[in-house]
């Protein structure tokens, strides 16, 4: 029997999918599936390819879904052509466009394919436009990529990127969303704490 994809969500031809069983496939912005089956823990995408953002080695546009190097994969987000995602292990990895320090290796280097961020115990991870955010689970809250308008939280305001992770003030944050389109004004939003607004054209 063969099982109807389900996509929930708006969504655009660069956003990825995981693969969560034969057949089925999950809108990973939208929820965070439980994998299940042979093809559990592997990410897959397809569609425009640009600055690498389909992760496969190449920056060549797919009309059908390519496994993405790597197994384990529990979660993921997508940016503006670029993407994070967490492994069961608690690492996480960055590939695409890097215009901004997104991939937070410590340069501007396009990644094709994914490449580890610096330190461990991640346990949840958002993609800005141009920009990310992650938590560990001492409940401290990171961040790098583009900072236009503050949206890194790191008490400066303008083009000031951060290519590694910097560490917002704080502590005890518990969960983190940020947006890469889809409405008129973007927050990113942490246990209610606005770190960062910008409109429809410089979101967050």
């Amino acid at each position: 029997m063969t099982t109807a994809n389900v996509k929930t969500g708006v969504w655009t031809i660069e956003n990825t999918y995981l693969k969560i069983n034969a057949g089925v496939w999950t809108y990973s912005a939208d929820d965070t599936p439980a994998p299940s089956g042979p093809q559990a823990g592997t990410l897959w995408a397809w569609g425009k390819s640009s600055d690498g953002a389909l992760g496969d080695s190449t920056a060549i546009p797919k009309s059908s879904p390519v496994q993405i190097p790597g197994t384990q994969w529990v979660e993921m987000s997508t940016g503006c052509k670029h993407n994070i995602a967490r492994k069961s292990d608690c690492t996480i990895w960055t590939w695409g466009n890097n215009g901004y320090g997104q991939t937070g290796v410590g340069d501007t280097s396009q990644r094709s394919s994914p490449i580890q961020v610096p330190g461990t115990s991640w346990t949840c991870v958002s993609a800005g436009e141009n920009s990310n955010f992650a938590l560990k689970s001492d409940n401290t809250l990171w961040a790098w990529g583009s900072n236009r308008y503050g949206r890194l939280g790191t008490n400066s305001y303008g083009y000031s990127p951060k290519s590694s992770p910097f560490q917002i003030p704080g502590t005890n944050w518990v969960s983190v969303s940020s947006s890469a389109g889809g409405v008129a004004f973007a927050d990113s939003i942490v246990t209610g704490k606005q770190i960062g607004r910008a409109s429809c054209r410089e979101r967050v």
